[in-house]
């Protein structure tokens, strides 16, 4: 049983099933610590009271005779066949969703397993099983209970299925705690031994995408891909209601992250929460076409390692069987073999979704690609300003934070953010123009163009000819919207001159005159050059899928965030050894998407104003009381706040329908980086990538 504080009261009833519950307990009767408790069972059914000094798990036994009433000490031993009635031990009971372990001298136990081995142990359950998947449960008798190393075990799973054997096994169907309750029987019958009201926690598990099985691994890939090509109300009607088609998914992630208000989902403290509801649903809509699957991660820091002199594009995970090929060589940067293969963007959706892009595609509306496929691309405007993945060092930095405001930033930002860079990459003309690498705009290029499409500057072509050139759609910055000059729009107008000097050793601010120069610039060359910059930030170019707000039509989305919950759920696992401070917010650093304002384009829209008005503000969709857009995860037609769905998710909830395989970063600890929170370690020191979007 569980003690839940140190003046906790149990009471056992000297009769099979009893459930402990906790009392008020005073000094006075107050047991010593590992004591040993005899009490004597009457008819009546009174039991032995008992307070625990010290919070933890605590093992109970309760030993009967059957038609005995007496003294406990009188009982036979256990498989001695003693004559006068047989002899029975009851072995200590759980609660319902299997808390608590089994101490090593248990006289009757159990194990689970399945074809992945002895599930995982770092939760509170002790035995986690998975739905439909098969299930062996193997019984433990201790030697001195047999003398002959016989007899017979019965098993009875939910007071419903029974089965006979040392190892049996079953499919559990549904997720949650599941009653369970063994029986041996000696050879000769004469004595009995009993494990009562035992259970197991159903939970799907997520596991690392290398480690799957070849079957599971293809039925998951299958199953995503199924989601491409059924649309929701085929698959509704033929899977149920939990089934939602691809395009539904980018149309939601479409409205959090290209809206022109602000950024809903990103750049703050909804940044987790909202990602992984948005993985929960699909995994929802993917166990709605087959139930054994779980979402899994991809743990790249592994690739880090693999890769660290290059060449991540070989990794196994962009295998054309896996996720197709990392950068497309063709001129479209289109995937052309395996499971992706032309993997469609929505056309025509405007009846579809308010957001789209120029060519009625489901894209974001700053991205004027025509191509009707989703795309890749491994470098940024012609260059590589990302190497490798998120490493080892930047992994145990975040985990080492001691506030779910910082760890937030993090896990926005380093150790997930340059993924998404590397496998969208950009193009387009706007990679010609000089300021770009001038003033080293180019690793920032799309986040600040972006925010001058926020603020109204920039201006994208409503809809554009699919038999017209692709150049000639692009969008720009109307002389009808600019109310300054160059460097007015940049500085007073946006303040994106704050991370355009923080990306370029060129551009500094002097702090007297308060104005931005240009080391060894005349006035007039800083005129023009800061044309050159509004100008290079007007066109956006085009991006693939991964670095834009479209980033669920690449099926590499899905085993991102995946990967950065195992990261947090780590850490609070940890926090009782560790401190952490898990009030709500965000740690601001300096980075391009994260501006800070909110911008009302509402007279604009009544064509009453040319410009938005912008006010520094925090973001609807980040606030801890703000509603999220998911809901019903537990079919209870339920809603969640940002709080409560960081409460829900806590990794020892009994309703969270998951679990992670396991915590270990032995990949890690091999080159000498320690994810150990408990030991100190030396601050890994780097600046903030930018995010993707």
């Amino acid at each position: 049983v569980w003690c839940q504080g140190p003046l906790a009261m149990a009471e056992y009833g000297a009769l099979p099933g009893a459930v402990p519950h906790s009392g008020a307990a005073s000094e006075e009767n107050m047991w010593g610590e590992a004591t040993s408790l005899r009490g004597e069972a009457d008819a009546s059914g009174s039991g032995v009271r008992a307070v625990l000094k010290s919070p933890g798990r605590v093992s109970l036994a309760l030993f009967s005779m059957a038609a005995f009433v007496g003294a406990l000490t009188s009982m036979p031993t256990p498989g001695s066949g003693a004559s006068g009635g047989a002899a029975t031990l009851l072995a200590a009971s759980v609660d319902g969703f299997g808390n608590g372990t089994w101490s090593s001298n248990q006289p009757l136990s159990f194990s689970v397993g399945n074809e992945y081995g002895t599930m995982v142990s770092e939760y509170k359950w002790s035995h986690i099983v998975e739905p439909s998947r098969v299930t062996t449960l193997t019984a433990k008798l201790l030697d001195e209970y047999s003398s002959d190393g016989g007899g017979t075990f019965a098993w009875t799973i939910d007071d419903e299925y029974e089965y006979e054997g040392l190892s049996v096994e079953h499919t559990f169907e549904s997720v949650g705690g599941h009653s369970l309750s063994l029986l041996w029987t000696s050879s000769d019958g004469s004595s009995t031994v009993t494990l009562d009201d035992a259970s197991v926690m159903c939970k799907y598990v997520r596991r690392e995408i290398r480690t799957l099985t070849d079957e599971d691994r293809n039925r998951f890939l299958d199953t995503l891909r199924t989601l491409y090509d059924l649309r929701s109300e085929d698959g509704q009607a033929k899977y149920g209601s939990r089934y939602n088609d691809m395009y539904y998914f980018v149309k939601k992630h479409l409205h959090g992250a290209a809206a022109k208000d602000c950024d809903h989902w990103h750049d703050n403290a909804g940044i987790v929460t909202h990602h992984l509801a948005f993985t929960l649903e699909l995994e929802q809509a993917l166990q709605a076409v087959d139930p054994t699957i779980s979402v899994p991660y991809w743990e790249y820091t592994k690739d880090a390692i693999l890769y660290e002199s290059g060449g991540w594009e070989d990794s196994v995970i962009f295998l054309d069987e896996w996720f197709g090929v990392a950068s497309p060589t063709n001129a479209n940067h289109v995937v052309t073999e395996g499971r992706w293969a032309y993997t469609p963007v929505l056309a025509d959706a405007t009846d579809f979704s308010n957001i789209t892009n120029s060519y009625g595609l489901l894209r974001s509306p700053w991205n004027t690609n025509s191509v009707p496929y989703f795309t890749r691309y491994d470098l940024t405007l012609g260059h590589a300003f990302y190497t490798n993945f998120p490493t080892c060092s930047q992994f145990s930095e975040c985990i080492r934070r001691d506030s779910l405001a910082k760890i937030n930033e993090c896990l926005n930002g380093e150790t997930h953010g340059p993924v998404h860079i590397m496998i969208g990459g950009q193009w387009g003309s706007v990679s010609s123009n000089s300021a770009m690498m001038t003033f080293g705009l180019a690793p920032q290029h799309l986040l600040l163009a972006k925010n001058l499409w926020r603020h109204g500057y920039v201006r994208c072509p409503d809809t554009c000819d699919d038999e017209g050139s692709s150049s000639e759609c692009k969008c720009s910055c109307p002389a009808s919207v600019m109310d300054g000059t160059p460097y007015e729009v940049l500085t007073d107008r946006t303040g994106l001159m704050h991370w355009i000097d923080s990306s370029s050793r060129a551009i500094y601010f002097n702090e007297t005159e308060g104005r931005y120069h240009i080391q060894g610039y005349t006035p007039q060359m800083e005129t023009d050059a800061w044309e050159s910059i509004l100008e290079a930030l007007c066109d956006p170019g085009h991006a693939g899928e991964m670095y834009t707000s479209a980033a669920p039509y690449d099926p590499t989305f899905w085993v991102l965030h995946t990967t950065a919950e195992r990261l947090l759920q780590f850490r609070r696992l940890k926090s009782p050894e560790v401190a952490l401070d898990e009030t709500w917010g965000f740690d601001h650093m300096n980075a391009a998407s994260d501006v800070g304002v909110v911008c009302d384009w509402s007279q604009v829209d009544a064509g009453v104003d040319t410009l938005p008005t912008c006010t520094a503000e925090l973001c609807e969709g980040h606030g801890a009381s703000d509603l999220i857009p998911f809901t019903n995860f537990l079919g209870k037609g339920e809603t969640y706040t940002n709080h409560q769905f960081y409460d829900f998710m806590e990794p020892n909830n009994d309703e969270l329908p998951y679990v992670y395989d396991s915590f270990e970063y032995e990949h890690c600890d091999a080159i000498g980086v320690s994810m150990d929170v408990t030991v100190p370690s030396t601050p890994v020191m780097m600046g903030p990538p930018p995010d993707r979007r």
